[in-house]
């Protein structure tokens, strides 16, 4: 029997992330995520906004309309910044400890003394993307995977289980 026949059955890969990755990973979940819902979210709160501005409204309703649409943004920014700053406490508390498990079962990890393993029909989708994976739970989460470091067991076994994740 050839190597190429034979099932993989587990990699284990050190966790390495690239120069900027949170940004990174940030971007793609949300592109993922709103793709052109997102421009039409921005569309839809751009609009009154410049129609108003437009128009020299400066009633109480333009100025609710100002205020709701500033205070969009504001959230947004401070969701956006949340995210990557998690990310990169993580890279700087595990920078060195921390490994990627995939295997018939799911998607694991270990860092430090901290281990999570998240099972293959909890996923919902799994999309790859040029330098990692992203992972999207039944329950809305998302998880990046960079690809920096990954053997060719570990492409192997990703791509099978998209396969199955896609069919389902």
């Amino acid at each position: 029997m050839s190597e190429s026949d034979s099932t993989v059955t587990s990699a284990r890969v050190p966790l390495t992330l690239p120069g900027h990755f949170s940004w990174r990973a940030v971007a793609l979940v949300l592109a993922e995520k709103f793709g052109l819902r997102g421009l039409r979210i921005a569309f839809m709160i751009a609009a009154p906004v410049v129609y108003f501005a437009a128009k020299g409204c400066n009633s109480i309703l333009c100025s609710i309309v100002y205020v709701g649409a500033g205070l969009t943004v504001v959230l947004f920014i401070i969701v956006v910044w949340n995210a990557k700053e998690a990310l990169d406490k993580f890279a700087e508390r595990y920078a060195e400890h921390a490994f990627l498990t995939l295997d018939a079962h799911g998607v694991g990890g270990e860092a430090g003394a901290e281990r999570f393993s998240i099972p293959w029909p909890d996923f919902r989708r799994v999309v790859e993307k040029d330098g990692c994976w992203l992972l999207e739970t039944k329950q809305g989460a998302w998880m990046v995977l960079p690809t920096t470091s990954f053997t060719r067991d570990a492409w192997q076994i990703m791509r099978e289980h998209r396969k199955a994740i896609i069919k389902k």
